[in-house]
């Protein structure tokens, strides 16, 4: 179509639009004989205008954009060269352009008013919107650059170019992390603010409108279109006719027509918020097919439920105060929007407060007084059925709070006191909730963990189990609570090395949760974790491959820090998959992330760094590189200082690695000093009964025995395996290791026979532990072998060095560095019998 038969058009749908009905019907027959297609344009344009989504009210013909049909391309408009489109508006067209006067270079986002919106009414809107830029002078918003009128007097106005991505598209392009997304998004509540500061209300904000351009170290956001914007000192009626809109992110006032104000940005900046956290949009029906919202931090859902209050008095007073919810929850602070009741902002307090709040014995006293008072309180209220659930929920998550101070990471390891007090805590709630026994069991519940806390894995054993009983009397047996106690008991019973057990209580928990919740819950994650555990620790690593990858799966689709947290501590578990299969190079990869994640989102001193910057350590002294792996596992030690305390068992955990690290280099003096030093801190936190103690005494043999001190390391060995049948009884993997550890004393005395004995004792419950096909029954045959040989015995020597190779072969593979190992003893024996022809075969020459 060329400007001719646009003036044709236009003319014709002007004199259309002003006749009856009758005569247009009459009019516009005459028009389709004489110009069938001209008859088409005005079908169109005529239904266009009875379409009540038009822009502005008045001529359908003032809102076609005919800017397409007319190349402005090369056009000089002001000082400013016209390169290309690169945008159509409601009201306008936006091109690149250049400068061409002025002697500087610039580049611009140049916009044009519509040919065709030449209505007064489209003017003053337009040039509206270049007064409400030029009041606007932010560092977050596109500023006005120039403007002017064309030669055929259209108005014009430049502004800044803003090359980059919308909000949502460079978040999740780069994946960042929920704080880094809130970061970013309290740059667009102080734009808004400045805004709003200067009497301009956007009324388009979405995320189309909201630029992030910059490096991606220093992203800089841009809030731009001020299209559609109210001036909030011009009256009603000089805005009347507006009725633009994205309606997904149009407040309920704007979709029913009525008076805009602050509050309807605050609306909007309220479904930006949602969808930039959950990735989704907050309503069903503006989302793409087979999106859903990502569970995220019930105090940030607050926020976004109140900026979306239907009722715009309900939502933040101005964007300011939303920004304010925002930085508050980064900081860890009281979020209103969620709560305002005492024992949230308590909570809250605590949580920043730390080490400050339990400076001593005395303040822990006092919370314990709270804790019982809290419960009586509870007592009273759950006589309020209606109110049960909810305020049982409250104090479970209040005392859980509490009770996690009682870990010596943050009591100054007082364990004494730690433990006294929740004995104490124990009976108080026995005896008060006897009547109420749903909450009874989730208070032993609470308990339970506290001790796991102290690392008393008896003691909470014992009170996960009163709460199962609890829960088999009151429940169904597939309900979710029965789950849970499942996979608390199953957690232990695995930590303790009763594997089967804990695999028949892990299998049913899963089952249940699978039945019971959302796929991508995180219990389900959790559960899928403690499996992945077990089956690493009987050897079945592809399972634990498996088992941690969907739980990985799961966890990546939360936004939460727990989420991420978990996730970090699932790659850490991975490279603890890559370490058992000799992948040295993956495994230092996995531990590297697990630490920068985590570093990034829960600082240095979380104690979980600990563990995994000993990993890092120990997979980098397995690839030889001990240089490297030392500051790691070192700065374990002094993490775990800072964290739970110079003598607190996770600090000897973390002292182990580098006493391990000390053994691997032959320095064993200096691994005997800290392995008496790991022993003390023990024997003081756990007494001598623990679990712990004999695996020192078995390292502190292992240690004697490589210094020469035989009848030392026979001693230690003799002693921790005591201690292990007495803890497991004979058939367990922590009795098969002392013997085999015995067994190595012995054949380094000579003592083949008893070596011998005590090799077979230590392989007959590896086989009924863990099967024939696992690495450890490989290393008793090969073990085995080895005495057979220095006894002279070369047949039975060949016939258990195949077994080891042949199981090992199967379950780790031709290159794993133990296969490797197992085919070069076979092919020394071979070569030191001169079985030559039995050595090619085998190497396959």
């Amino acid at each position: 179509m060329n400007p001719d038969q646009w003036h044709r058009v236009q003319s014709l749908f002007k004199e259309l639009v002003d006749l009856d009905q009758d005569t247009r019907i009459e009019r516009l027959e005459s028009v389709k004989t004489e110009d069938p297609l001209l008859f088409e344009e005005l079908m169109s344009l005529l239904a266009a205008d009875s379409d009540d989504t038009s822009l502005i009210d008045g001529f359908a013909i003032d809102q076609l954009d005919i800017s397409q049909l007319i190349d402005h391309e090369g056009e000089q408009i002001g000082p400013f060269l016209i390169a290309k489109t690169i945008g159509s508006g409601g009201m306008g067209s936006v091109y690149l352009a250049h400068r061409v006067e002025g002697g500087f270079d610039q580049t611009v986002a140049l916009k044009l008013i519509k040919i065709g919106m030449g209505s007064e009414q489209a003017i003053r809107r337009f040039e509206s919107e270049r007064k409400i830029l030029a009041r606007l002078q932010h560092p977050h918003i596109a500023r006005l650059v120039d403007g002017g009128m064309t030669g055929k007097d259209h108005p014009w106005f430049a502004m800044e170019y803003v090359e980059g991505e919308n909000l949502l598209t460079y978040c999740d392009r780069l994946n960042l992390s929920i704080e880094k997304r809130l970061e970013l998004f309290l740059d667009v509540t102080e734009a808004v603010q400045y805004a709003h500061k200067n009497l301009v209300v956007h009324r388009d904000l979405k995320p189309g409108n909201i630029m992030v351009t910059g490096d991606d170290s220093k992203p800089l956001v841009k809030l731009l279109d001020f299209g559609i914007s109210q001036i909030m000192d011009e009256s009603e009626a000089d805005q009347a006719g507006i009725k633009a809109m994205t309606r997904a992110y149009a407040s309920p006032e704007q979709l029913n027509g009525e008076s805009t104000s602050t509050a309807t940005d605050i609306y909007s900046l309220g479904v930006i918020l949602h969808q930039l956290i959950s990735g989704s949009h907050p309503k069903e029906e503006f989302r793409s097919r087979n999106s859903h919202p990502k569970p995220f931090d019930k105090e940030l859902a607050a926020i976004c439920e109140k900026a979306m209050q239907n009722d715009s008095s309900g939502r933040f007073q101005n964007a300011s105060d939303f920004g304010e919810e925002i930085d508050a929850w980064l900081k860890n602070r009281p979020v209103s929007s969620y709560s305002v009741k005492p024992m949230y902002r308590f909570n809250k307090w605590m949580k920043r407060n730390r080490a400050a709040s339990l400076i001593g014995i005395f303040a822990f006293i006092a919370l314990a007084a709270v804790v019982l008072l809290y419960t009586n309180e509870l007592q009273k209220e759950t006589e309020r059925a209606q109110q049960e659930a909810e305020t049982s929920e409250q104090i479970a998550g209040f005392l859980q709070g509490l009770f996690e101070l009682t870990d010596p990471a943050l009591s100054r390891g007082d364990t004494l006191t730690a433990f006294t007090m929740l004995d104490r805590g124990a009976e108080q709630i026995e005896e008060d909730l006897q009547n109420d026994p749903e909450i009874l069991a989730r208070m032993y519940d609470v308990l339970a963990e506290a001790y796991l806390n102290l690392w008393n894995t008896e003691k909470a054993e014992e009170i996960y189990k009163k709460s199962l009983a609890i829960k088999q009397d009151i429940y169904e047996n597939d309900h979710n609570e029965i789950a849970n106690s499942f996979h608390n008991i199953g957690h232990i019973y695995v930590q303790d090395g009763h594997f089967e057990q804990g695999d028949s209580l892990l299998t049913a928990a899963l089952q249940i949760r699978r039945s019971t919740l959302d796929p991508n819950d995180p219990a389900i994650g959790l559960t899928l974790q403690r499996l992945g555990f077990l089956k690493l620790r009987t050897g079945q690593i592809d399972q634990a491959e498996e088992l941690y990858t969907e739980a990985l799966r799961i966890f990546e689709t939360g936004t939460d820090n727990q989420s991420v947290m978990e996730a970090a501590s699932l790659v850490n578990s991975l490279g603890m998959i890559h370490e058992n299969r000799g992948e040295y190079e993956k495994a230092v990869s996995n531990y590297r992330e697990a630490v920068e994640t985590l570093r990034a989102i829960e600082g240095d001193d979380h104690p979980r760094v600990i563990n995994y910057l000993s990993n890092l350590g120990y997979s980098l002294n397995l690839l030889g590189k001990s240089e490297e792996a030392e500051p790691y596992i070192a700065e374990a030690i002094e993490v775990a200082k800072q964290v739970r305390g110079e003598r607190h068992p996770h600090t000897a955990l973390a002292m182990n690695e580098y006493a391990n690290f000390y053994f691997s280099q032959g320095e064993y003096e200096n691994a005997e000093i800290m392995f008496r030093e790991i022993l003390d801190i023990y024997i003081e936190t756990f007494g001598e009964e623990h679990p712990a103690i004999p695996v020192i005494y078995n390292n502190l043999g292992n240690t004697r025995n490589n210094l020469g001190d035989f009848e030392a390391a026979l001693e230690y060995h003799q002693y921790a395996l005591d201690r292990r049948i007495e803890l497991y009884g004979d058939i367990h993997s922590e009795t098969a290791q002392s013997f085999a550890n015995l067994a190595t004393t012995f054949s380094d005395m000579e003592r083949y026979e008893e070596a011998l004995e005590y090799y077979n004792k230590a392989l007959d419950i590896e086989v009924q532990v863990y099967g024939e096909l696992h690495p450890e029954t490989a290393y008793s045959y090969e073990a085995i072998g080895n005495v057979y040989k220095y006894m002279g015995q070369m047949n039975e020597a060949e016939q258990n060095y195949l077994k080891g190779y042949e199981i090992l072969l199967e379950v780790l593979g031709e290159e794993h560095i133990e296969t490797e190992n197992a085919r070069e003893r076979l092919v020394e024996l071979y070569e030191e019998t001169g079985q030559d022809e039995k050595r090619d075969a085998f190497l396959g020459n």
